[in-house]
């Protein structure tokens, strides 16, 4: 595989973007040789004990996702990706003054795990120059019928088209292996629907950008920042709690318009051929009707083609 096809690989790991794991190979503006292949294991943890910043929510949330990934690039520019994550997460109810009280059937203090939701990415390289661009088209599916209302639910539990792209830039002069990275996706989100319309009423569609700059120390070392935002188009809103209907106050954790920024760094580095370790970190700088959650991971990849 090509230097910054293994840079990405290694750097970005995992985001929690609405409780959605994913590897960053998939959304990558390079692509490797023909005939490559790249397994990948990532595995991020997250605490929260606010909601956004209204406020609530004082009792610890314990977040784990673990995602294997499959990279694969069939003929010249062309990859596919294939994401497999597991979710679990614990909601411990302490009593704390003004703490929201348990509302689903996970949050009983123990932690809850499931198979969440499968994405498969097709991204096509179509220009490799000065800079790299490439779009790509991705399905997210969910596996199983997991937990959606409650803190410690696994996830929404929604299908999504996603619609996107990708810009990075290697350089060989001016500073040499220094590279950058944005991205940006349009996800295009099917309504959470219930046996009450009401539900149906709240857009699920989401845009979701984030930014990387990293920079090779040695051959087989290199460090990184970046940050990651995601807007909602529409969704309940947590400070309208109670003016929205009965019905959507139930089902609030799967409507809710989620928006966030996490800024952070990570490094990685590669001890022998083809294996690659990283570890990362995202700091909650803001957002609306979501978590307070800062997010640690690790992962690695290996080279297999």
């Amino acid at each position: 595989m090509s230097m910054p096809t293994r840079i990405i690989l290694g750097s970005l790991s995992l985001l929690l973007a609405s409780a959605a794991a994913q590897t960053a190979s998939a959304q990558q503006a390079w692509v490797g040789e023909p005939g490559s292949l790249s397994v990948s294991l990532d595995y991020s943890f997250a605490r929260s004990d606010l909601i956004g910043e209204e406020e609530v929510l004082k009792d610890p949330i314990d977040s784990h996702i673990a995602a294997l990934g499959v990279e694969y690039s069939p003929i010249e520019k062309l990859g596919l990706n294939a994401t497999v994550p597991y979710v679990a997460a614990n909601y411990e109810y302490l009593g704390y003054p003004g703490a929201l009280p348990p509302h689903g059937r996970y949050d009983d203090g123990d932690t809850h795990g499931a198979l969440q939701d499968f994405r498969l990415d097709v991204r096509y390289m179509v220009l490799d120059d000065v800079v790299t661009v490439s779009p790509h088209l991705s399905v997210s599916i969910p596996m199983t019928n997991y937990e959606t209302v409650g803190y410690a639910a696994a996830g929404r539990g929604l299908k999504m088209l996603i619609l996107g792209a990708a810009i990075g830039k290697y350089f060989t002069s001016g500073v040499p292996d220094l590279y950058v990275h944005g991205r940006y996706e349009f996800r295009l989100t099917e309504s959470y629907e219930t046996d009450f319309p009401e539900t149906a009423e709240y857009p699920q569609n989401k845009s979701f950008m984030d930014a990387l700059i990293g920079y090779y120390i040695l051959d087989n070392l290199e460090v990184n920042a970046a940050a990651s935002l995601q807007l909602a188009h529409g969704g309940f809103d947590f400070a309208n709690y109670d003016d929205e209907p009965a019905v959507a106050q139930e089902f609030h954790d799967p409507l809710l318009a989620e928006s966030f920024l996490h800024v952070g760094g990570g490094l990685s580095y590669q001890p022998v051929e083809r294996f690659r370790v990283s570890a990362f970190v995202r700091f909650f700088m803001w957002g609306e009707n979501t978590r307070n959650s800062d997010i640690y991971g690790l992962g690695v990849s290996w080279d297999a083609m």
